[in-house]
């Protein structure tokens, strides 16, 4: 792996703006971070990043399915593969493989397949985090896309299996705590340090409210496979905006949640507790046609992915166009947009020392974004990726 310097930088680092700066990055990590000089170094490829757009740390997905015909629950290494090529091209260089609601054998499989992953292939293009498990600890009566068939009580022995064939990559569980027999696998959970997030839950205000003071700190695709709100029952959507504590993940893809949906949700919760997500599905990157989702049938017009039963199944969404439409709908500041795609995952799953902002000692996941919201440049852990922009003579 080649060392690196971007120069004419306008760095935006995660907590402060330089202009003109330059970073050096060497063995996949960032070595230096330079506001007022120029780093020279001899024999070292260098980046002119200057009129390219902003250097921000690279997008984290925490809640992503599948890409490119590709699916997590697939339980093969192509499967991941592929994702970990084709997510840097999107701004995506770091993700949760998230699983879903399917027979106990194929979480197994699915668990088993990326913890092997993590171990011994977890060294080319977007870095594999962990897991988000999604489901099945959930709600029959809000399960969208999930199979009914395959809903599990929650369960700590259970949870604890899954964790030891994950290699103990499991760092979010999406669930139903009105499923929860006096909160105990959420209690546990948190005592282990997972994030339990409340989703695909049909709990009311006050229940879910408990919920996040015994664990809780997070609400899944919030709007989306939940109790919704009403001026006489605020529900799943009203604890999670209104508990001060708890953090919140939305697809803004425009067909999930109406855009003045999301400002109202991001008014209520503000940039600290705000993250973006894409909740995409093999369908991303392909064009309009018939998919398989968790063994079920998902038909995509226009991007747009229902099941047979009429129920969204996922996104198509790409990282930079959830970032794109948040910047076009409700701030284009360049903290605001750092903050909800990089920043606050690396901090919810417990991977900030490595990830989430360009400080020296962290891993060297950058990229450069210009002003229409497109990625023109990708670096996972140092290494440059192929992006449309490359191709161009952008990097010299």
């Amino acid at each position: 792996m080649e060392d690196v310097i971007l120069e004419n930088a306008d760095i935006y680092t995660g907590e402060e703006e330089i202009r003109g700066g330059s970073i050096y990055i060497s063995n996949g990590k960032i070595m230096e971070v330079s506001a007022n000089r120029t780093i020279t170094k001899e024999n070292i490829r260098t980046i002119d990043c200057r009129g390219l757009g902003w250097v921000v740390p690279g997008m984290i997905d925490i809640h992503i399915h599948g890409a490119s015909g590709h699916d997590v629950m697939d339980g093969t290494s192509e499967a991941l593969l592929e994702m970990c090529k084709v997510l840097p091209s999107e701004g995506t260089t770091s993700f949760l493989a998230t699983t879903m609601t399917s027979s106990e054998s194929l979480i197994d499989r699915a668990l088993v397949n990326a913890a092997h992953h993590i171990r011994s292939s977890n060294n080319s293009g977007a870095e594999l985090l962990g897991f988000h498990l999604e489901g099945p600890f959930i709600n029959k009566e809000k399960r969208g896309a999930q199979r009914a068939e395959h809903i599990k009580v929650p369960d700590v022995e259970k949870f604890q299996r899954w964790q030891e064939l994950s290699g103990e990559s499991i760092k979010l569980v999406t669930l139903a705590p009105e499923k929860d027999k006096d909160f105990t696998l959420i209690k546990y959970l948190n005592n282990k340090g997972i994030t339990v997030s409340m989703g695909h839950t049909n709990g009311n205000y006050e229940m879910l409210t408990e919920a996040t003071f015994q664990g809780v700190s997070h609400a899944t695709h919030l709007f989306n496979g939940m109790s919704g709100l009403h001026h006489r029952e605020p529900g799943a959507a009203g604890a999670a905006l209104l508990s001060p504590d708890t953090s919140v993940e939305v697809i803004f893809d425009k067909i999930h949640v109406a855009p003045e949906m999301i400002k109202l949700a991001y008014n209520l919760k503000g940039s600290d507790k705000f993250i973006l997500i894409t909740d995409a599905m093999r369908a991303k990157n392909l064009v309009d046609g018939v998919y398989q989702l968790g063994g079920q049938e998902v038909f995509v017009r226009s991007g747009k992915a229902l099941n047979e039963e009429g129920s969204l199944a996922g996104s198509t969404l790409h990282m930079h166009e959830a970032r794109r439409n948040f910047a076009n709908w409700i701030d284009h500041d360049v903290s605001v947009l750092t903050k909800i795609t990089a920043v606050n995952p690396a901090k919810k799953i417990g991977v900030y020392h490595r990830k989430g902002s360009i400080h020296p000692g962290k891993d060297a996941d950058i990229i450069v974004i210009n002003d229409a919201g497109d990625v023109v440049l990708s670096m996972c852990r140092g290494e440059l990726q192929a992006t449309e922009s490359l191709g161009k003579g952008m990097v010299q």
